[in-house]
């Protein structure tokens, strides 16, 4: 049965106290196994109900399948050794509408890992930030261990809730086989455009192109200047990663794990 896993945070980070107060909150919700509340929100739907409260935006996020660069017609190209373009779409639900962002990248510059990822996702809240006053982020994804489902985007969440960024974050993972979603859609519009192109020889065209795929006013940043050490967080945060439960049982976070929620405990 999925489990509802709930992470508190305390709102001021300045403090010394409030930072290890949050550091053992985490620690004991990575032990709770025992809260199990089933999850009857579909994506849909929860978007229709979402759309139109102002201080709460929704949004689906996952990775593209790897582009090569350069992308050539003649087939002599396949078998030589290709730099890869990585591209990670956030599908972003707001009370003006929907609109895709798109964070850029090619594999000389950084992986495409929970930290590459978390550092899509902080560059993200930090340009939504900028044009809206939000204070609930609600999040779907698929459960990639290496990208979505990590205790690299807990730290993130904490750090967002512990600086005031957002007062509460809902992360939600659908079951296995149901989670296609509207970042996937992107995706495939811009996988239409590109099949249009024959010859592709520098990462400005691919950006040009993913731009050009949405009807929408698409947001394409190129994340060369703005990776972030978030390896360095739980540290920073003392938090630790349990993965154990008070019965000293093993935790499967990957599978059983369906909701992180992160939300500011007191003011």
């Amino acid at each position: 049965m999925p489990i509802y896993f709930q992470i508190s945070s305390i709102y001021q980070l300045g403090s010394h106290a409030a930072i290890h107060a949050a550091s053992v909150i985490l620690a004991r919700a990575l032990k709770i196994t025992s809260k199990i509340i089933m999850l009857p929100l579909m994506l849909k739907g929860e978007t229709e109900k979402n759309q139109h409260i102002k201080k709460k935006h929704l949004l689906t996020m996952d990775l593209q399948q790897t582009i090569p660069l350069p992308k050539l017609s003649t087939s002599k190209a396949f078998y030589l050794r290709q730099m890869w373009f990585y591209n990670f779409g956030i599908h972003c639900v707001t009370p003006d509408g929907q609109k895709p962002f798109f964070f850029n990248w090619t594999e000389d510059v950084a992986n495409r890992g929970s930290l590459e990822v978390a550092s899509c996702l902080y560059r993200f809240c930090t340009l939504l930030k900028e044009e809206y006053e939000i204070d609930h982020l609600i999040i779907w994804s698929d459960s990639c261990a290496g990208q979505n489902k990590n205790f690299t985007l807990i730290c993130l969440y904490q750090i967002l809730i512990l600086n005031g960024t957002f007062k509460r974050i809902d992360h939600k993972f659908p079951e296995v086989g149901h989670s296609y979603l509207d970042s996937d859609r992107n995706f495939g519009r811009i996988e239409k455009k590109l099949r249009k192109h024959e010859n592709i020889y520098v990462p400005e065209q691919y950006r040009d192109i993913i731009k050009a795929a949405s009807a929408r006013n698409s947001v394409c940043v190129n994340m060369e200047n703005y990776y972030l050490e978030f390896d360095k967080l739980p540290e920073m945060l003392h938090l630790f990663n349990k993965k154990k439960n008070e019965l000293n049982e093993k935790v499967n976070f990957r599978d059983n794990i369906k909701c992180l929620r992160a939300w500011q405990l007191f003011v």
